[in-house]
């Protein structure tokens, strides 16, 4: 999994990442964790797909927009169980929004979801879908796990991220992963950027190439 979010300080826009499938610590009770407690109830209906040690980092991420109006996007729909997940989790107020291939997935459309079909490889895909949605508080790609899917899909969204939203993707793993080099790309190129320091505030510099 990797993990970015998206800096306030329009300056900055910096990418905070965390690689590694298994980079969050093991929780100490699933049933304090909503989202396992979610997916740990469910014994029919419509299935949930994921890893059990993400669920701890979802949590530690999102649990701060639960309550509130946000926009959510997963990609990939598939069996439409985790878009009940993130209902549940996130409340009436939420906006969900699920991207598949599959046309068949439409049938998961309500009136608080809705479902894009399209390939998330698509750059023409993803400017129609910008055109119809808000810009979005958080992003999880949970598709098609190519690398050439996930590079396209965080380079059309993260510019309609929310400041201090976050871009999750799911199941980079690997070695020499091409998403991860990628990534890690970016942050090398963050780190070496030289930074003037602002004298009102400690936290915040002023970033140059």
């Amino acid at each position: 999994m990797a993990l970015f979010k998206r800096q306030p300080d329009p300056v900055q826009r910096g990418l905070e990442a965390e690689i590694g499938p298994f980079s969050a610590a093991p929780i100490a009770c699933a049933s304090a964790n909503p989202l396992r407690q979610f997916f740990d109830a469910r014994s029919e209906g419509r299935g949930i797909w994921k890893w059990l040690h993400y669920f701890d980092i979802y949590d530690r991420h999102f649990s701060r927009f639960r309550g509130e109006e946000v926009h959510v996007l997963e990609i990939g729909v598939y069996s439409g169980g985790s878009l009940e997940m993130w209902r549940d989790y996130f409340g009436p107020r939420a906006h969900i929004y699920g991207v598949d291939v599959a046309p068949e997935c439409r049938a998961y459309e309500t009136d608080r979801t809705r479902i894009f079909i399209g390939d998330q490889a698509d750059r023409g895909f993803w400017a129609r879908f910008r055109r119809e949605v808000p810009q979005l508080d958080i992003v999880i790609d949970d598709g098609g796990h190519e690398p050439e899917q996930q590079i396209i899909s965080l380079e059309e969204l993260l510019p309609h991220l929310q400041p201090s939203g976050v871009y999750v993707c799911e199941d980079v793993n690997g070695k020499a992963n091409p998403f991860s080099s990628y990534v890690h790309g970016h942050a090398h190129r963050l780190n070496g950027s030289q930074g003037m320091r602002n004298s009102e505030d400690d936290e915040r510099r002023v970033t140059s190439p």
